[in-house]
C-alpha cells in the first residue's frame, strides 16, 4: 500500500514539474511608462517617456551587467487591456531563453480601453559575450559586450506619446 502511494505521488510530480524552468527573479510592471533606479537600459525620465525614440515601438530592451552576469530585461509600451494584471518572465529549456507575457487577472474581467504597460525582469544568464532569446516567435540576438541594447518588437500599434505629436 505505502508503495503504491509512492509511487502515485512521484507520477504527480513529475506529471506537474514538465516544461521549461521559469528563471526570472524581480518583476516589475510600470502603467505609467519606465522605472526609477533600475539601471542606464530601463531608466527613463519624463522628458525620456514623450520622446519619439520611446513613442515609436513596443522595444524590448537590456542591459547587462558584468559583474554580477544579470541580464536585465525592459519590454517598454505593450499595448494591453487596461484591465489586465501583466508580468513579463523569462524560461529556459532546450538551450534556449524564451520570454512571455502573462495576464495575472481573471481571463473575465476586461477593461473597455486599451493601455501602454513597460514590463521588467532580470536573469542570471552567466558569463557571456552573445545571447539569443525569442519573444513572440521572433529571435533578437543581444551583444552582451555592448552593454546596453534594444530590439524592436512591434510598431504597428503604437500611439504617438504627447510630446511627440
Amino acid at each position: 500500500m505505502v508503495r503504491v502511494i509512492v509511487s502515485a505521488v512521484v507520477l504527480l510530480v513529475l506529471a506537474c514539474s514538465t516544461g521549461p524552468d521559469r528563471i526570472s527573479q524581480n518583476h516589475k510592471t510600470s502603467e505609467c511608462g519606465g522605472f526609477v533606479g533600475l539601471g542606464k537600459a530601463v531608466e527613463f525620465t519624463p522628458e525620456d517617456i514623450d520622446s519619439a525614440e520611446y513613442c515609436s515601438a513596443e522595444k524590448l530592451r537590456w542591459s547587462y551587467r558584468e559583474n554580477d552576469h544579470v541580464l536585465e530585461l525592459y519590454l517598454t509600451r505593450r499595448l494591453m487591456n487596461c484591465a489586465v494584471k501583466p508580468e513579463m518572465s523569462v524560461t529556459q529549456g532546450d538551450g534556449r531563453y524564451t520570454i512571455s507575457v502573462e495576464d495575472k487577472n481573471d481571463p473575465k474581467v476586461k477593461a473597455s480601453c486599451m493601455c501602454y504597460f513597460d514590463l521588467y525582469c532580470e536573469v542570471a544568464v552567466g558569463k557571456a559575450e552573445n545571447l539569443t532569446v525569442e519573444f513572440e516567435g521572433n529571435s533578437h540576438e543581444f551583444d552582451l559586450s555592448q552593454s546596453v541594447g534594444s530590439s524592436t518588437v512591434d510598431t504597428s500599434s503604437n500611439w504617438q506619446c504627447r510630446g511627440s505629436m
